[in-house]
């Protein structure tokens, strides 16, 4: 189980707010579309922390060891757990910031506040029963916040919004689809107080601990970012779930009491820890462990067996690491537990008082070396090594852009300008872009310096004839996401004039046409090239030409 955290650092294009917020709370609005044919009930939900840096950079903390902000508990709210969202519909959840619990909070103390943007998740049920089951057990936890909680946003009906607070987040087992979040971004390595960015969405779609239901998720306000996930009807999704179910035979199902109409599968790190809920693992799990044994006792010669030679030496240094540390009591390194931190690609730290055992500061390693090892065996496409990554990739199965295992590359955590989300279920009704986020088309523009005597970069425009997205001063580069083409691209300089190219086709052909350019000197010069690390840019001239 996973909680977002995505990575403090600072964000091209942002403009970052030090000190307090001001004192009308900022909240974001969290759109979810029904397209399914049965009713949807969602349940928003926080997540412990010993320190809350979103908390400490809304108000300015100073002294961050003392002024912790920690919450001990998860809060929860059930969106229409009566009525739920009827098939063909929509709601619409305005998401503060933060909600005050007590009177003349102590940043010292814990569970002062409810911080709703730092770590969030949207649990998604299709039955009904599993919510009410969960909803009558909280009920003796309700917590009243003395400022605004989450709330019904206008043109929504919502049925009374209760907060409940618990010690831990909804069962992993229940028939839901998880949904990550954080809101804003904090950057912590500039001093305090920290600076923040309000105008920021984190967010993915846990499929790396189930997959259960379609879901599509992109940025509120923000039309040139694709969606992650799918926009299969659920027919179709659940079509290629009992597909992979009988092609791979044995591998586990979560089960309910009753038993669950629908399959809901565990991923590969979840099957390795197995636990309440799961069916007993079969043949295929056998052979994921017995192509693991083989190859660490002997090499084959396989690039397979390469790769996980390389992986497995990675850990049994880290737990050699590990024995030295400061931990009571150490776990002994059974071939399960071992199976269990390769597939969830976590280092030992097992009981200990002070982890200093990152994967990647293990002795004797070359990290990045095994890491590409490890993504090579996640993406075989025969499977062997990890048959969940190509249900969720493959295009034999539900050909998903989302996360199939812990470090999956194949999209990542989505940081991205925006007012909030949009969550589709079943189908695209409600997205603002209807493509597929894609990493592999995205460009980079790159604005050339402006000599001492030359105007400065001022805005640009995605799509338009007219610049509308101001620059940051010192950053001289834009991003190119999820967008039609043939598309303009306008950037102004500091006297109003403006330049123009237009690309003709997505990648892998971004090719330049100047024909109808207003600066067609500027816009032949612009050099098109894809670099190993970056991808795709796009180089321009100044502003002199």
């Amino acid at each position: 189980m996973r909680f977002l955290k995505p990575a403090l650092l600072s964000v091209i294009g942002a403009t970052w707010i030090s000190g307090a917020i001001a004192a009308a709370v900022p909240s974001k609005n969290v759109k979810i579309f029904n397209n399914t044919g049965d009713k949807l009930y969602a349940v928003i939900e926080t997540s412990p922390s010993d320190t809350d840096q979103w908390l400490q950079a809304a108000f300015g903390t100073t002294n961050v060891k003392r002024d912790t902000y920690a919450h001990t508990k998860v809060y929860r709210v059930y969106i229409n757990p009566d009525k739920g969202i009827p098939p063909g519909g929509s709601i619409t959840i305005k998401v503060p910031f933060y909600s005050q619990l007590v009177q003349n909070p102590d940043a010292t103390k814990p569970d002062q506040y409810i911080d709703w943007w730092n770590g969030g998740r949207v649990d998604l049920y299709d039955v009904h029963a599993n919510l009410v089951l969960r909803l009558n057990a909280d009920q003796k936890n309700a917590v009243v916040p003395l400022t605004a909680g989450v709330s019904c946003a206008r043109n929504s009906t919502c049925e009374p919004l209760n907060v409940y607070s618990g010690t831990v987040v909804l069962p992993l087992e229940d028939p839901t689809q998880l949904t990550e979040y954080t809101f804003a971004n904090v950057i912590t390595n500039q001093g305090t107080p920290y600076p923040l960015d309000p105008t920021y969405v984190d967010y993915d779609i846990s499929y790396v601990d189930q997959v259960y239901l379609p879901v599509a998720i992109e940025p509120l306000n923000n039309k040139y970012i694709g969606y992650s996930g799918t926009t299969q009807a659920v027919p179709d999704f659940r079509k290629e779930l009992k597909n992979f179910l009988g092609a791979w035979q044995g591998w586990p199902i979560y089960v309910g009491n009753p038993v669950y109409p629908n399959p809901r599968i565990p991923g590969a790190y979840n099957v390795m820890i197995g636990g309440s809920g799961l069916t007993d693992p079969g043949v295929t799990v056998k052979q994921m462990k017995d192509l693991y044994k083989n190859c660490v006792k002997k090499d084959d010669g396989t690039d397979i067996c390469r790769d996980i030679r390389a992986v497995n030496n990675l850990f049994q240094k880290n737990y050699a690491k590990y024995l030295t540390q400061d931990c009571n009591p150490h776990v002994e390194l059974t071939d399960d537990r071992l199976l269990q931190h390769v597939y969830g690609w976590a280092a030992f730290k097992e009981y200990c008082k002070d982890p200093h055992n990152e994967l990647a500061d293990t002795p004797g390693i070359d990290y990045q070396a095994t890491f590409s090892n490890y993504i090579e065996l996640q993406y075989l496409a025969s499977g062997a090594f990890n048959p969940y990554v190509q249900l969720i990739h493959g295009t034999n199965y539900l050909g998903m852009n989302a996360y199939a295992f812990s470090v999956d590359d194949a999209v990542g955590n989505m940081n991205e300008l925006g007012d909030g989300l949009i969550l589709a279920v079943g189908g695209n009704k409600g997205l603002a872009n209807k493509k597929a986020f894609d990493k592999h088309k995205i460009i980079h523009v790159n604005l050339q310096t402006p000599g001492k005597d030359d105007p400065k970069w001022k805005s640009y425009g995605i799509c338009t004839a007219t610049p509308t997205q101001n620059l940051t001063q010192g950053f001289l580069s834009f991003t190119i996401y999820t967008v039609n083409y043939p598309c303009q691209i306008a950037v102004s300089d500091a006297n109003g004039k403006i330049y123009d190219f237009t690309i003709k086709n997505e990648p892998p052909d971004p090719v330049i046409n100047c024909r109808k350019s207003g600066t067609p000197d500027w816009c032949k010069a612009a050099v098109v090239n894809k670099d190993p690390v970056t991808g795709w840019n796009i180089n321009t001239t100044g502003t002199q030409q």
